[in-house]
């Protein structure tokens, strides 16, 4: 399939993204020690980088709930038998810079001092759970940090109805171009409407905020405001 696009490179999405703990990415990690791959949990996070790649899915069902925003702009789908009891493989090639564009686009240009610039995000409710994602680009450089996200759902009168926080998509992993779309849920509850998400991020374990930047470069919040509706 690498062959057929000209992609340049696997993604790797399943349970967990670092091959020195994760079971899945280690076994992958030697299989293609000799062709250049990245990892992504793909429980909680999809990317799309700005060049073509090959995405391995893994067959669990947490992984490719998300792994569906893949198929929309495909340019090859197959699948691939490793292991019978393991069952089917998803392949999927992706031309560059595929990314879904967010439902709800930002009209303002965040930027965190990380270089992470949020783009907008999509949000859906079923029942008693917001789905929310979150479409953002990395820095253009690797970091060796770790950083992760935190959602806070706050009612009208400012008190904390909810929270989600997670692991953003490996900042040792970042390339120029990468955007990454991160997924949360959060109970909802219609009758807290009109409600206020505050998302930001900080570093871990430290836990110190990543703060906003404005336009000349000086820090002036920790967190963007975001009034998600039904």
């Amino acid at each position: 399939m690498m062959d057929k696009t000209g992609a340049s490179e696997v993604i790797i999405s399943g349970v967990g993204e670092n091959p020195a703990q994760d079971e899945f990415a280690a076994i992958f990690h030697t299989l293609l020690e000799d062709v250049p791959h990245r990892f992504v949990d793909g429980r909680r996070s999809a990317l799309f980088p700005a060049h073509t790649a090959v995405v391995l899915l893994q067959n669990e069902d947490e992984v490719q709930e998300l792994g569906r925003v893949y198929g929309r702009h495909a340019l090859l789908v197959g699948a691939t038998l490793l292991r019978r009891i393991e069952g089917a493989y998803e392949l999927v090639a992706i031309p560059g810079a595929a990314a879904p564009a967010p439902t709800i686009p930002f009209t303002e240009t965040y930027l965190f001092n990380n270089w992470v610039n949020p783009l907008g995000y999509t949000w859906q409710v079923a029942g008693e759970t917001a789905v929310y994602d979150l479409t953002w680009r990395t820095g253009d450089n690797p970091d060796p940090a770790d950083y992760h996200f935190f959602n806070h759902l706050l009612d009208a009168a400012g008190q904390r109805i909810a929270q989600a926080d997670a692991a953003a998509f490996a900042p040792w992993q970042w390339h120029a171009g990468d955007v990454v779309v991160s997924r949360f849920w959060l109970s909802w509850d219609k009758t807290a409407v009109p409600a206020t998400l505050r998302t930001g991020m900080y570093n871990y374990p430290a836990l110190d905020p990543i703060m906003l930047l404005d336009v000349a470069g000086n820090p002036y919040a920790d967190a963007i405001q975001i009034r998600p509706s039904e």
